[in-house]
């Protein structure tokens, strides 16, 4: 792919674009296996939609936003054959379907209300950045020893004041203080360890 919508990709996006055309196939290839029997779209369709999303995924992608190309480059994808789902069932491919109705027929499977986007959604680029995020968060948490974690918890999630985890861990609020500050540090060096700077 050279140009996206009567403009010349740049270098660096057409090299994204070819690098993951893979990417782009196997999307499209499991939305096909997944709904597109069942809406009637053919491969082909679906396979020229999920390269449209790669082009947008490679125009809009930020290398120092957090996540990895291919975590945002899903959800742009996914995104956009979602959208060429709904515009077939607008125009009426298939005739009628309930939002409620399940996509692959299966009682279980999941429903057109699940796949098609939301206007309201965020931005792809934020719940990729926001995933790749709770990743490294939650591997940077599985390092610190028990307490610091549980002191984290109750002050930061459980929003205990200092007194109150002072009084469950049986220490005074200074050596809470103390210890969130220790925790955050290790927190801090595992993050940058792991390619992710927490925000100041």
């Amino acid at each position: 792919m050279t140009s996206f919508r009567g403009r010349p990709l740049e270098a660096h996006e057409r090299d994204l674009c070819e690098r993951y055309h893979w990417l782009a196939r196997a999307r499209a290839s499991r939305f096909h296996r997944l709904y597109g029997l069942r809406g009637g779209m053919e491969p082909a369709d679906l396979t020229q939609m999920a390269c449209l999303g790669l082009a947008l995924a490679a125009k809009g992608f930020r290398a120092d936003g957090g996540a990895a190309f291919t975590t945002y480059a899903r959800v742009v994808i996914d995104r956009e054959l979602a959208r060429l789902a709904r515009a077939r069932a607008y125009a009426g491919q298939p005739a009628t379907v309930s939002l409620h109705e399940s996509v692959s027929g299966e009682e279980d499977g999941q429903t057109w209300e699940e796949i098609i986007p939301d206007p309201q959604a965020a931005d792809p680029c934020e719940e990729a950045c926001r995933s790749a995020r709770d990743d490294c968060v939650g591997a940077a948490l599985a390092h610190l020893d028990e307490r610091h974690r549980r002191v984290l918890e109750d002050y930061h999630v459980k929003q205990l004041t200092l007194k109150d985890v002072a009084a469950r861990e049986g220490v005074s609020p200074q050596r809470i203080h103390q210890v969130l500050q220790t925790a955050g540090r290790h927190l801090r060096a595992q993050l940058e360890g792991l390619q992710y700077v927490l925000p100041a």
